[in-house]
């Protein structure tokens, strides 16, 4: 996987129609918005589809120049679009989808998560996607006993003396080679949004 940052791939896509510039923002954003899409209780084809318009919306906006990089993060930018694209996909709902649940006695605007709510849901996506990347790239940067003495040690919480045993390591060398990924990936995510 190329290590790409936004300010790369806004660079790319400003005035070209790079296939390759258009499938990076793609791989970049689309998990993103189609997981925040479904978490707002979309359907699967439904989520497909407002994350496709997200994305269009996205790069007329751009290309329009109404992203303004001073103003903020991209990523932030793009939670606007995708929220009001996917308001729009729920406004368009049949009328069943707002009438009071008789089971819950909510109607559909009952359910709707507020403003904080929404937000959170977007940055809990966007950290989830961003770390899983950088996790992804600082395995292919540190050597294999290092991951694999931080992989079992943080993620997979195994007591260190365990880890030196699998893999014939002292217990600092375990220390040192989670703190080497962890800064690692700290530098990564860093800037994967600037």
């Amino acid at each position: 996987m190329q290590w790409v940052t936004t300010t790369q791939i806004l660079d790319d896509l400003k005035f070209s129609d790079n296939s390759v510039a258009w499938k990076t923002f793609t791989d970049h954003f689309y998990p993103v918005i189609l997981a925040f899409a479904k978490n707002m209780g979309l359907s699967s084809a439904d989520a497909e589809d407002a994350t496709q318009e997200t994305i269009i919306q996205f790069l007329r906006l751009y290309r329009d120049n109404r992203f303004q990089r001073e103003k903020g993060h991209l990523s932030h930018w793009i939670f606007g679009v995708a929220r009001n694209v996917i308001r729009d996909f729920i406004k368009k709902r049949p009328k069943e989808y707002s009438v009071p649940d008789s089971c819950t006695r909510t109607s559909f605007w009952g359910s709707v998560p507020d403003e904080k709510a929404i937000l959170h849901t977007w940055m809990t996506e966007w950290q989830r996607v961003i770390l899983s990347r950088c996790l992804s790239r600082v395995r292919c940067e540190v050597d294999e006993k290092t991951y694999r003495a931080f992989n079992m040690y943080a993620l997979e919480q195994q007591p260190v003396k365990a880890v030196c045993e699998e893999l014939d390591m002292t217990p600092n060398a375990v220390y040192i080679a989670k703190n080497r990924v962890l800064t690692k990936m700290r530098e990564l995510k860093r800037c994967y949004d600037e």
